[in-house]
């Protein structure tokens, strides 16, 4: 799921907040369980566990990554050559 600018700008001011730095470590708690899980499970159960284990993964990477997803996506201020010129 791609995310849009306002939520990667709430997900990045989150981030900064002490509360930010709890759900993310309650995430990566999730994630270890998961991974636990995932040791001791067979059949459809390793599927599922490797779905949940997934997407925690990926909120905790969109938690540690807004801000700099944001930076990157940031309009640029210098000069671009264009057919008739340069333009800002």
């Amino acid at each position: 799921m791609a995310l849009t600018n306002q939520q990667l700008e709430q997900l990045a001011l989150v981030a900064k907040m002490p509360e930010g730095n709890i759900v993310s470590e309650l995430l990566t708690m999730r994630l270890a369980e998961y991974d636990k899980a995932l040791r001791s499970a067979s059949g459809e159960e390793i599927l599922r566990s490797q779905g949940r284990a997934q997407a925690v993964e990926q909120l905790i990477k969109d938690f540690a990554e807004a801000g700099e997803r944001l930076r990157r996506a940031a309009p640029t201020r210098f000069k671009v050559p264009d057919q008739g010129g340069y333009r800002y």
